[in-house]
């Protein structure tokens, strides 16, 4: 699993690096983080997510600012409270 997380990380830097030199973009790095939700709830809180970050960057000045933005998510999981 580490491995797939450095493979990620390089393309995402090859990806923002050259945005920003070649078209001169900005981006915005956030963490958005939730309380452990059951597996049945993922997709909803997932989803609830999005929308709250496609909300955000249609208000200015976000809008303005921002070209791009790359969205992770990253999940947990808790055997002891199956969670």
């Amino acid at each position: 699993m580490q491995r797939k997380a450095l493979s990620n990380a390089l393309e995402i830097y090859t990806l923002a690096n050259y945005l920003y030199t070649e078209k001169h973009y900005r981006f915005f790095v956030y963490t958005l983080t939730v309380p452990n939700c059951p597996g049945e709830e993922l997709r909803d809180t997932i989803s609830r997510l999005n929308k709250g970050i496609d909300k955000l960057f249609k208000r200015e000045p976000y809008r303005s600012v921002f070209k791009a933005w790359i969205t992770k998510v990253e999940t947990t999981y808790n055997a002891r409270r199956k969670d």
